[in-house]
Formats: C-alpha cells, sequence, structure tokens
C-alpha cells in the first residue's frame, strides 16, 4: 500500500491546537473515504506564522504550496485564523487542484471555532477537491 502525505501548515495558537485536534481522525478519514482506501496516510503538521499574518489568500496558497513541495508532500491545507474575503463575502475554504493544496479559514466558522467543524469541511470537500487532482489516486 502506497502512502501519500498531507500537510496541514496552521497559524500558532487556536489553528495548531485544532490542527492537532483532528490530525489521526484525518488520517483515518482519508484512508477510507479517499481512493478507496489503497493508499495509506500520513498527515504532518507546520505552524507557521505567515498563515497568520499573510492576509492575501493567494500568497497563502502560494506559501502552502511552497511547504508541500519543500517537504515532499503528496497535499497541503493551510489552517488559518484570519478571514478570507471574495469582494464583501468571507469564504470558508478553497482549494486549488492544479497545486494540490487548499485553505480553510477559521473565523468563518464564527466565534469558537471547533475541531468538528474543520473535520465536517474536509469530509464534505474532500472527494470532489485536492485530494482527488492527483493522477496517481
Amino acid at each position: 500500500m502506497k502512502e501519500k502525505k498531507v500537510g496541514i501548515v496552521s497559524s500558532p495558537e487556536l489553528p495548531s491546537t485544532i490542527a492537532h485536534k483532528i490530525q489521526k481522525q484525518f488520517e483515518q478519514d482519508l484512508s477510507r473515504f479517499v481512493a478507496d482506501g489503497r493508499h495509506k496516510w500520513k498527515v504532518e503538521l507546520v505552524v507557521d506564522l505567515l498563515t497568520g499574518a499573510i492576509e492575501d489568500p493567494d500568497k497563502i496558497m502560494k506559501e502552502t504550496a511552497q511547504y508541500k513541495k519543500t517537504h515532499d508532500w503528496d497535499f497541503a491545507l493551510s489552517l488559518t485564523d484570519l478571514p478570507i474575503y471574495d469582494g464583501k463575502h468571507i469564504i470558508l475554504a478553497d482549494a486549488n487542484t492544479a497545486m494540490c493544496t487548499g485553505q480553510i479559514s477559521l473565523p468563518a466558522f464564527g466565534l469558537r471555532p471547533t475541531p468538528n467543524q474543520v473535520k465536517k469541511i474536509y469530509a464534505l470537500h474532500g472527494k470532489g477537491t485536492i485530494f482527488q487532482a492527483s493522477k496517481s489516486i
């Protein structure tokens, strides 16, 4: 069984706490629901101040892609405590299938985001976004 690696690049504090809480369940969910269990999934975490300081979502996505390349991950997600806007609307999550990266913005969940809310996002979107972008799955 081939191993696939997903990296989560999170801001310090709450995003980092949530990332640590969902890490093991994320690995299990990916193994069960993505690619029909043909791969073993490993989720690695990196805490970076930049994902909490850069306010431009495109720059966060590019920084996340750089981490993906540096750490030899198959996919990468950023988890930030900064809001991501599209005009006047706040964005909950975004994905770039070409780069196999995505980002989740915790402020879109309201005042007290929880690990369960974040798990629902990757569960809802995992089958149709970056995790299916790779031809090797």
